[in-house]
Formats: C-alpha cells, structure tokens, sequence
C-alpha cells in the first residue's frame, strides 16, 4: 500500500513541482494566479529574515517547486532512507503551504489542498515506518 501511495503522491508533486517552475509555459491564467499567491506569501514567509540575502517572491516559488520536483523524483525513484527524508521533505512544503495560507488570510477552501497533501504524506509516512524491518538485538 505504501508503494501505491508513494507512486501517487510522487506524481502528483511532480505536477505541481513542474506547475510551479514551469507554470508560464503550461497556463497564462495559472501563472498569474501563482505569481500574485507568491507576492503574498512572501510577506509572511517564515523565518525570511533569517537570510542574509533578500528573497524574492518569484525566487520563493522556485525553491517550492525545485523542493516538490526533486523530493517527488525521489519518492518515484528510491526506497528506503531517501524516500523518507523525500516525505518529510514534502511534509515541511505541505506545512508552511498551509501556514501561509492562513497567515495571509485566505478562506479555508484554499487551505484544504495543502492540508490533504500534508495528510497523505503522513499516511504513507506512518506506512512506511510500520513496515521497515526492524533491528534485531543479540
């Protein structure tokens, strides 16, 4: 079952990874929409001061979409310790997603995306632990 859902959440952050990087090339109208989310959300981006560089809206979208490509990829195509840092990895994303929703005060129904993909990770997170081998002591 953890495979299963691995696959499917490796696809669908692939989606969206390639959504966020590569969103112009695919939809005006989406692009737009990301473009304007971003400028808001970089307002409430947690911990941006800590940076020593300014960080702008369009470079806080590549690193999510860089983030959701590259640890997708990884669910995809590794098992193991890499797929679990590839989760956890995800579940960061998934946290300050809904973080940001909230904290720039969207309504709810923009926020439930986020919070479905942040519980299927903990799901296949919670699969994944039950099912590892475990150690055995002499």
């Amino acid at each position: 079952m953890a495979d299963v859902l691995s696959i499917l959440i490796g696809l669908m952050f692939t989606c969206t990874g390639c959504l966020l990087l590569f969103g112009s090339s695919i939809s005006a109208d989406v692009d737009d929409q990301l473009t304007q989310d971003f400028k808001r959300f970089i307002t409430v981006m947690p911990l941006r001061e800590m940076f020593p560089w300014r960080i702008t809206s369009m470079n806080y979208r590549t690193m999510a979409g860089v983030l959701q490509l590259s640890s997708a990829l990884l669910l995809l195509l590794t098992s193991g310790v890499l797929s679990t840092i590839a989760n956890m990895v995800l579940m960061v994303v998934m946290g300050v997603a809904m973080y940001s929703h909230w904290a720039v005060g969207d309504e709810i129904n923009k926020l439930v995306p986020a919070l479905i993909c942040f519980s299927l990770l903990m799901i296949r997170l919670f699969l994944h632990l039950r099912h590892m081998p475990k150690d055995k002591k002499d």
